[in-house]
């Protein structure tokens, strides 16, 4: 497969998010939704960097990740799909199948999915009037170096995910592939950790407390976001299980304990994982026990940080500054 290496055909990447990308889109949808309260809120207007700021960051990350495909040809997919399979199945293969036959299903998933960034500044508007404002930028700022850093760290494990890695097996044909680094054409190399993962975290953690209407339709936007990132083709379970350890070492970062448990346990546990994704794919297949076990125990790393319930972000420490763009 031919590697891709003319800048030139990256700029299709950036053309396409101006012509129909839903993401873009949704990006769109919120600073739209930003200007509506700046007008309907007299007394607490929403500043313009805050409201231009989600149309920027989805150009300047989609060119950034158009860069990565020519400066990443080479992609490590067949490790990710080699770790997915040590589970005995293929998640994101078998997600998929269930939401192409289940058409409502897909739908609403992908509804979810690509609206998150909706999703994210409503949170911001209702922090702004359940909490005040500094909570609300508290959790912007949040969501901001979970991308840097996810962004960051989709160049150190380059993958594009079982569609683009396997264009012409996903999601019906499970295929034999020899667990090498392989030459995989545009696309973007975003995959691990899944920054949709770590953004749905984000919301669940730093959301007010609000009755039993409220928690049951954030979760259920969770669960549609979740299962859509897993089956719709760009990423793999362990994707997502990496994205929980990694969130909960950013948000320690955020709150500058350098030295604290937490941050040193989870920035310890990511580190392993992409350590081991690399260079041991075949401790996995040793054993069902040992995918399974690492998954648990990294799945648990809040309960491992002391982080026995849900974290809110009002324990932020004040002096990180109440503009979550810097001003």
């Amino acid at each position: 497969m031919k590697a891709i290496r003319r800048p030139a055909d990256n700029l299709c990447v950036l053309i396409e998010i101006l012509t129909g990308n839903p993401f873009f889109a949704s990006c769109l949808a919120s600073s739209v939704l930003m200007l509506v309260w700046r007008l309907a809120s007299k007394d607490a207007p929403v500043a313009w960097p805050n409201m231009l700021f989600p149309p920027l960051w989805s150009v300047g990350s989609t060119f950034v990740l158009g860069i990565s495909a020519s400066l990443l040809p080479i992609t490590l997919d067949r490790y990710l799909y080699a770790v997915d399979g040590s589970f005995g199945f293929q998640a994101s293969f078998l997600g998929a199948r269930w939401l192409l036959a289940n058409p409502w299903l897909l739908h609403t998933c992908a509804v979810c999915y690509f609206n998150l960034p909706v999703a994210m500044t409503a949170m911001y508007l209702l922090l702004r009037r359940r909490a005040d404002e500094r909570e609300a930028n508290r959790f912007i700022r949040f969501a901001i170096y979970l991308a840097i850093a996810g962004t960051a760290l989709y160049f150190a494990f380059p993958a594009v995910g079982p569609a683009g890695a396997f264009n012409g097996d996903f999601p019906y044909r499970i295929p034999r592939a020899s667990v090498i680094p392989v030459s995989v054409p545009l696309g973007a190399r975003n995959c691990m950790p899944s920054l949709h993962t770590a953004w749905i975290l984000c919301l669940l953690w730093c959301a007010p407390a609000m009755g039993r209407w409220f928690r049951a339709i954030l979760w259920a936007f969770a669960g549609f976001t979740l299962l859509y990132a897993l089956s719709a083709g760009g990423h793999y379970l362990v994707d997502l299980i990496v994205a929980v350890p990694f969130t909960l070492a950013i948000r320690s970062v955020f709150r500058s304990e350098w030295k604290s448990p937490g941050f040193i346990l989870n920035t310890a546990i990511v580190a392993f994982w992409f350590a081991a994704l690399r260079y041991g794919t075949g401790l996995f297949t040793l054993s069902p026990a040992v995918p399974y076990g690492l998954t648990a125990v990294t799945l648990l790393s809040p309960l491992w940080s002391g982080l026995a319930r849900l974290p809110e972000m009002r324990s932020i420490p004040p002096q990180l500054g109440d503009d979550p763009l810097g001003g």
